[in-house]
Protein backbone atom coordinates (compact mmCIF):
# COMPACT_ATOMS: atom_id res chain seq x y z
CA UNK A 1 0.00 0.00 0.00
CA UNK A 2 3.11 2.61 0.81
CA UNK A 3 4.62 1.24 -2.71
CA UNK A 4 1.21 2.72 -4.36
CA UNK A 5 0.26 5.49 -2.53
CA UNK A 6 3.91 6.90 -3.71
CA UNK A 7 3.75 5.81 -6.85
CA UNK A 8 0.35 8.17 -7.04
CA UNK A 9 1.53 10.89 -5.83
CA UNK A 10 4.51 10.96 -8.58
CA UNK A 11 2.75 9.93 -11.05
CA UNK A 12 0.01 13.12 -10.03
CA UNK A 13 3.04 15.13 -9.97
CA UNK A 14 4.70 14.40 -13.34
CA UNK A 15 1.26 14.60 -15.21
CA UNK A 16 0.39 18.06 -13.44
CA UNK A 17 4.01 19.51 -14.53
CA UNK A 18 3.61 17.87 -17.90
CA UNK A 19 -0.45 18.97 -18.73
CA UNK A 20 0.45 22.27 -19.39
CA UNK A 21 2.81 21.44 -22.25
CA UNK A 22 1.43 19.18 -23.67
CA UNK A 23 -2.16 20.82 -24.06
CA UNK A 24 0.49 23.50 -26.17
CA UNK A 25 2.01 21.07 -28.51
CA UNK A 26 -1.58 19.50 -29.53
CA UNK A 27 -5.42 19.84 -29.14
CA UNK A 28 -7.08 16.97 -27.53
CA UNK A 29 -9.53 14.86 -29.41
CA UNK A 30 -13.45 14.60 -28.12
CA UNK A 31 -12.23 11.18 -26.87
CA UNK A 32 -10.30 12.17 -23.09
CA UNK A 33 -7.37 9.84 -22.79
CA UNK A 34 -7.04 6.68 -20.87
CA UNK A 35 -6.81 6.92 -17.30
CA UNK A 36 -4.04 4.70 -15.99
CA UNK A 37 -4.91 2.34 -12.99
CA UNK A 38 -1.62 1.43 -11.22
CA UNK A 39 -2.96 -1.90 -9.86
CA UNK A 40 -3.62 -2.93 -13.22
CA UNK A 41 -0.40 -1.32 -14.59
CA UNK A 42 1.61 -3.27 -12.31
CA UNK A 43 0.26 -6.86 -12.70
CA UNK A 44 -0.31 -6.28 -16.38
CA UNK A 45 -3.89 -6.85 -16.14
CA UNK A 46 -4.96 -4.19 -18.47
CA UNK A 47 -8.78 -2.69 -19.49
CA UNK A 48 -7.37 -0.36 -21.71
CA UNK A 49 -8.90 -0.34 -25.34
CA UNK A 50 -5.34 -0.81 -27.22
CA UNK A 51 -4.90 -4.27 -28.38
CA UNK A 52 -1.39 -4.28 -28.42
CA UNK A 53 -0.98 -3.29 -24.75
CA UNK A 54 -3.37 -5.98 -23.92
CA UNK A 55 -2.09 -8.84 -25.86
CA UNK A 56 1.28 -8.07 -25.18
CA UNK A 57 0.88 -9.58 -21.94
CA UNK A 58 -1.18 -12.76 -22.60
CA UNK A 59 0.58 -15.88 -21.93
CA UNK A 60 3.76 -13.44 -20.57
CA UNK A 61 4.33 -15.87 -17.81
CA UNK A 62 5.72 -18.78 -20.65
CA UNK A 63 7.74 -15.86 -21.84
CA UNK A 64 11.14 -14.91 -20.64
CA UNK A 65 11.16 -11.55 -18.92
CA UNK A 66 13.39 -9.75 -21.78
CA UNK A 67 10.57 -11.47 -24.42
CA UNK A 68 8.13 -9.39 -22.01
CA UNK A 69 10.21 -6.34 -21.92
CA UNK A 70 10.37 -6.69 -25.92
CA UNK A 71 6.99 -6.46 -26.02
CA UNK A 72 6.51 -3.33 -24.47
CA UNK A 73 9.29 -1.60 -26.60
CA UNK A 74 8.74 -3.15 -30.15
CA UNK A 75 6.96 -0.60 -32.63
CA UNK A 76 3.62 -2.67 -33.75
CA UNK A 77 4.05 -0.89 -37.52
CA UNK A 78 6.20 -3.55 -39.78
CA UNK A 79 6.92 -0.45 -41.87
CA UNK A 80 8.58 1.16 -38.80
CA UNK A 81 10.62 -1.57 -37.12
CA UNK A 82 11.17 -2.70 -40.96
CA UNK A 83 12.84 0.94 -41.53
CA UNK A 84 14.69 0.63 -37.92
CA UNK A 85 16.01 -2.80 -38.68
CA UNK A 86 17.47 -0.99 -41.91
CA UNK A 87 18.43 1.76 -40.10
CA UNK A 88 16.95 4.35 -41.96
CA UNK A 89 15.68 6.37 -38.75
CA UNK A 90 14.56 9.25 -40.80
CA UNK A 91 11.93 7.23 -42.34
CA UNK A 92 11.05 5.61 -39.44
CA UNK A 93 10.90 9.00 -38.00
CA UNK A 94 8.48 10.24 -40.35
CA UNK A 95 6.27 7.04 -40.10
CA UNK A 96 5.60 7.55 -36.66
CA UNK A 97 4.68 11.11 -37.22
CA UNK A 98 2.13 10.30 -39.59
CA UNK A 99 0.64 7.93 -36.89
CA UNK A 100 0.39 10.93 -34.41
CA UNK A 101 -1.16 13.00 -37.18
CA UNK A 102 -3.49 10.56 -37.28
CA UNK A 103 -3.97 9.63 -33.13
CA UNK A 104 -2.15 12.57 -31.10
CA UNK A 105 -3.61 9.92 -27.86
CA UNK A 106 -1.38 6.93 -28.96
CA UNK A 107 1.34 6.96 -26.68
CA UNK A 108 3.36 4.09 -28.17
CA UNK A 109 3.52 6.42 -31.01
CA UNK A 110 5.34 8.93 -29.20
CA UNK A 111 7.10 5.96 -27.28
CA UNK A 112 9.14 5.15 -30.54
CA UNK A 113 9.28 8.02 -32.12
CA UNK A 114 11.23 9.50 -28.76
CA UNK A 115 13.55 6.06 -29.39
CA UNK A 116 14.70 6.90 -33.22
CA UNK A 117 15.15 10.64 -32.24
CA UNK A 118 17.22 9.75 -29.39
CA UNK A 119 19.26 7.53 -31.82
CA UNK A 120 19.76 10.52 -34.08
CA UNK A 121 20.97 12.21 -31.22
CA UNK A 122 17.82 15.12 -31.45
CA UNK A 123 17.62 15.07 -27.57
CA UNK A 124 15.14 18.04 -26.71
CA UNK A 125 12.75 16.40 -28.78
CA UNK A 126 13.03 13.07 -28.04
CA UNK A 127 12.54 14.19 -24.46
CA UNK A 128 9.20 16.16 -25.77
CA UNK A 129 7.69 12.95 -27.02
CA UNK A 130 8.65 11.23 -23.82
CA UNK A 131 6.91 13.63 -21.89
CA UNK A 132 3.90 13.66 -24.03
CA UNK A 133 3.58 9.90 -24.09
CA UNK A 134 4.07 9.83 -20.18
CA UNK A 135 0.97 12.71 -20.00
CA UNK A 136 -1.57 10.54 -22.04
CA UNK A 137 -0.66 7.05 -20.41
CA UNK A 138 2.25 6.78 -17.81
CA UNK A 139 4.20 3.26 -19.26
CA UNK A 140 7.04 1.27 -19.20
CA UNK A 141 8.69 2.85 -22.19
CA UNK A 142 7.35 6.24 -21.32
CA UNK A 143 10.12 6.29 -18.30
CA UNK A 144 12.63 4.67 -20.32
CA UNK A 145 12.33 7.01 -23.18
CA UNK A 146 12.08 10.10 -20.67
CA UNK A 147 15.39 8.78 -18.63
CA UNK A 148 17.55 8.18 -22.38
CA UNK A 149 16.47 11.42 -23.47
CA UNK A 150 17.39 13.28 -20.21
CA UNK A 151 20.68 11.33 -19.96
CA UNK A 152 21.48 13.08 -23.73
CA UNK A 153 20.58 16.27 -22.27
CA UNK A 154 22.93 15.46 -19.55
CA UNK A 155 20.02 16.31 -16.99
CA UNK A 156 21.42 12.87 -14.73
CA UNK A 157 19.73 13.46 -11.96
CA UNK A 158 16.33 13.52 -13.54
CA UNK A 159 17.34 10.67 -15.82
CA UNK A 160 17.95 8.78 -12.74
CA UNK A 161 14.22 9.32 -11.39
CA UNK A 162 12.51 8.08 -14.78
CA UNK A 163 14.46 5.33 -14.95
CA UNK A 164 13.40 4.39 -11.45
CA UNK A 165 10.01 5.56 -12.12
CA UNK A 166 10.19 2.75 -15.02
CA UNK A 167 11.12 -0.03 -12.37
CA UNK A 168 7.35 0.67 -10.87
CA UNK A 169 6.03 -0.76 -14.31
CA UNK A 170 7.92 -4.22 -14.44
CA UNK A 171 5.55 -7.00 -14.72
CA UNK A 172 8.44 -9.19 -13.61
CA UNK A 173 10.46 -8.88 -10.65
CA UNK A 174 13.47 -10.44 -12.57
CA UNK A 175 12.71 -7.54 -15.38
CA UNK A 176 14.93 -5.17 -12.62
CA UNK A 177 17.71 -6.67 -14.38
CA UNK A 178 17.13 -5.29 -17.56
CA UNK A 179 16.00 -1.76 -16.50
CA UNK A 180 18.92 -1.66 -14.83
CA UNK A 181 21.15 -2.16 -17.53
CA UNK A 182 19.28 0.05 -20.00
CA UNK A 183 20.31 2.73 -17.04
CA UNK A 184 23.88 1.72 -17.42
CA UNK A 185 23.94 1.91 -21.27
CA UNK A 186 22.21 5.53 -21.01
CA UNK A 187 25.35 6.97 -18.35
CA UNK A 188 27.65 5.40 -20.80
CA UNK A 189 26.08 7.08 -23.98
CA UNK A 190 26.24 10.82 -21.82
CA UNK A 191 29.89 9.92 -21.77
CA UNK A 192 30.05 8.57 -18.00
CA UNK A 193 31.91 5.56 -18.94
CA UNK A 194 34.09 4.38 -16.21
CA UNK A 195 30.76 4.81 -14.16
CA UNK A 196 28.35 2.88 -16.64
CA UNK A 197 30.71 -0.09 -17.21
CA UNK A 198 31.03 -0.24 -13.04
CA UNK A 199 27.57 -0.12 -12.82
CA UNK A 200 27.21 -3.10 -14.81
CA UNK A 201 30.26 -5.05 -13.13
CA UNK A 202 28.12 -4.01 -9.64
CA UNK A 203 25.12 -5.50 -11.11
CA UNK A 204 26.28 -8.93 -12.49
CA UNK A 205 28.73 -9.18 -8.62
CA UNK A 206 24.78 -9.15 -7.02
CA UNK A 207 22.84 -11.20 -9.66
CA UNK A 208 22.32 -15.13 -9.98
CA UNK A 209 24.51 -16.74 -12.70
CA UNK A 210 21.45 -17.03 -15.14
CA UNK A 211 21.53 -12.81 -15.06
CA UNK A 212 25.39 -12.78 -14.89
CA UNK A 213 25.49 -13.32 -18.71
CA UNK A 214 23.54 -11.29 -19.81
CA UNK A 215 25.85 -8.60 -17.70
CA UNK A 216 28.54 -10.00 -19.00
CA UNK A 217 27.19 -9.22 -22.65
CA UNK A 218 26.31 -5.86 -22.05
CA UNK A 219 29.77 -5.20 -20.22
CA UNK A 220 31.77 -6.54 -22.93
CA UNK A 221 29.57 -4.11 -25.60
CA UNK A 222 30.33 -0.90 -23.58
CA UNK A 223 33.78 -2.12 -23.10
CA UNK A 224 34.08 -2.08 -27.07
CA UNK A 225 32.75 0.69 -27.58
CA UNK A 226 35.34 2.29 -24.89
CA UNK A 227 38.00 0.63 -26.56
CA UNK A 228 36.66 2.40 -29.99
CA UNK A 229 36.89 5.92 -28.53
CA UNK A 230 39.92 5.61 -26.77
CA UNK A 231 41.68 4.50 -30.43
CA UNK A 232 39.40 7.88 -31.81
CA UNK A 233 41.13 9.92 -29.61
CA UNK A 234 44.71 8.77 -30.98
CA UNK A 235 45.62 6.13 -28.43
CA UNK A 236 46.29 3.50 -30.23
CA UNK A 237 48.02 1.24 -28.18
CA UNK A 238 46.07 1.35 -25.17
CA UNK A 239 42.70 0.91 -27.51
CA UNK A 240 44.58 -1.96 -28.79
CA UNK A 241 45.25 -3.31 -25.07
CA UNK A 242 41.30 -3.14 -24.15
CA UNK A 243 40.15 -4.66 -27.35
CA UNK A 244 42.58 -7.57 -26.67
CA UNK A 245 40.80 -8.18 -23.26
CA UNK A 246 37.23 -8.04 -24.68
CA UNK A 247 37.81 -10.19 -27.70
CA UNK A 248 37.98 -13.24 -25.74
CA UNK A 249 35.00 -13.12 -23.72
CA UNK A 250 32.84 -12.06 -26.84
CA UNK A 251 33.80 -14.93 -28.74
CA UNK A 252 32.57 -17.30 -25.88
CA UNK A 253 29.81 -15.68 -25.26
CA UNK A 254 28.77 -15.20 -28.97
CA UNK A 255 29.90 -18.70 -29.61
CA UNK A 256 30.94 -17.02 -33.02
CA UNK A 257 32.11 -19.25 -35.74
CA UNK A 258 31.49 -16.39 -38.36
CA UNK A 259 30.96 -12.72 -37.80
CA UNK A 260 27.70 -13.02 -37.06
CA UNK A 261 27.10 -13.81 -33.39
CA UNK A 262 24.70 -16.57 -32.73
CA UNK A 263 22.48 -14.38 -30.37
CA UNK A 264 19.29 -16.77 -29.25
CA UNK A 265 21.54 -19.15 -27.10
CA UNK A 266 20.41 -19.97 -23.19
CA UNK A 267 20.31 -16.77 -21.14
CA UNK A 268 20.17 -14.51 -24.06
CA UNK A 269 16.56 -15.14 -26.08
CA UNK A 270 15.08 -11.88 -26.29
CA UNK A 271 17.61 -9.93 -25.13
CA UNK A 272 19.60 -8.27 -27.19
CA UNK A 273 16.45 -7.17 -29.15
CA UNK A 274 15.83 -5.06 -26.32
CA UNK A 275 19.20 -2.63 -27.15
CA UNK A 276 18.88 -2.90 -30.62
CA UNK A 277 15.20 -1.11 -30.78
CA UNK A 278 16.57 1.53 -27.73
CA UNK A 279 20.11 1.97 -28.40
CA UNK A 280 20.63 0.85 -32.11
CA UNK A 281 23.20 -1.68 -31.36
CA UNK A 282 25.00 -3.05 -34.37
CA UNK A 283 24.99 -6.88 -32.77
CA UNK A 284 25.65 -8.49 -35.99
CA UNK A 285 29.04 -6.84 -36.29
CA UNK A 286 30.63 -6.63 -33.01
CA UNK A 287 33.15 -9.72 -33.06
CA UNK A 288 34.02 -8.37 -36.47
CA UNK A 289 34.16 -4.66 -36.07
CA UNK A 290 36.26 -5.54 -32.72
CA UNK A 291 39.02 -7.48 -34.40
CA UNK A 292 39.38 -5.22 -36.94
CA UNK A 293 40.04 -2.09 -34.63
CA UNK A 294 42.24 -4.43 -32.91
CA UNK A 295 44.44 -4.95 -36.06
CA UNK A 296 44.55 -1.46 -36.83
CA UNK A 297 44.98 -0.40 -33.49
CA UNK A 298 48.11 -2.31 -33.37
CA UNK A 299 49.28 -1.52 -36.83
CA UNK A 300 49.39 2.48 -35.72
CA UNK A 301 50.69 1.47 -32.53
CA UNK A 302 53.75 -0.04 -34.56
CA UNK A 303 52.76 -3.56 -32.88
CA UNK A 304 53.20 -5.40 -36.61
CA UNK A 305 53.65 -8.62 -34.93
CA UNK A 306 50.66 -8.45 -32.68
CA UNK A 307 48.80 -7.19 -35.76
CA UNK A 308 49.84 -10.06 -37.56
CA UNK A 309 48.69 -12.47 -34.96
CA UNK A 310 45.27 -10.87 -34.37
CA UNK A 311 44.46 -10.88 -38.31
CA UNK A 312 45.59 -14.61 -38.29
CA UNK A 313 43.10 -14.93 -35.77
CA UNK A 314 40.47 -13.27 -36.80
CA UNK A 315 40.89 -15.68 -40.18
CA UNK A 316 40.81 -18.49 -38.68
CA UNK A 317 37.81 -17.82 -36.53
CA UNK A 318 35.51 -16.50 -39.26
CA UNK A 319 33.68 -18.41 -42.11
CA UNK A 320 34.42 -18.76 -45.21
CA UNK A 321 31.74 -16.57 -46.60
CA UNK A 322 32.80 -13.50 -45.09
CA UNK A 323 36.45 -14.24 -45.90
CA UNK A 324 36.33 -12.35 -49.35
CA UNK A 325 35.10 -8.96 -47.54
CA UNK A 326 37.67 -8.95 -44.67
CA UNK A 327 40.47 -9.65 -47.25
CA UNK A 328 39.60 -6.33 -49.07
CA UNK A 329 39.81 -4.60 -46.19
CA UNK A 330 42.89 -5.59 -44.58
CA UNK A 331 44.49 -5.34 -48.01
CA UNK A 332 43.84 -1.90 -47.32
CA UNK A 333 44.87 -1.61 -43.65
CA UNK A 334 48.15 -3.52 -44.67
CA UNK A 335 48.78 -1.08 -47.32
CA UNK A 336 48.75 1.86 -44.88
CA UNK A 337 51.00 0.21 -42.67
CA UNK A 338 53.80 -0.49 -45.04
Amino acid sequence: MRIEVRRDLQEKRIKDSSETQRDQLFTLSATEPRSHDTNNELSGDHDSTNTHHRESHQGSSSLSPFDCLMQSLAPTNTMVHDARAARDLRTAEELLTKEIDADRNNHYSYDNRSAVRAQLFEWDNALQDALISIAIQPSLKGYISKGIALCGKQQLWDAMEAFDLALLFSNHNQMTIEILLIKAIALFNSSRYDEAIRRVQDLAAARQSSETLQCSFVNSYLRVQRAIIVFKDGHYSEAADQLTASITTIADLFLCTTPKPRLGGPGLNGFTDVFTVLFGWDLDSLWQTANQRRCEALLRADRVIEAAGSHQYMMRMMGEAAKPSYLEWSAGEWSWSI
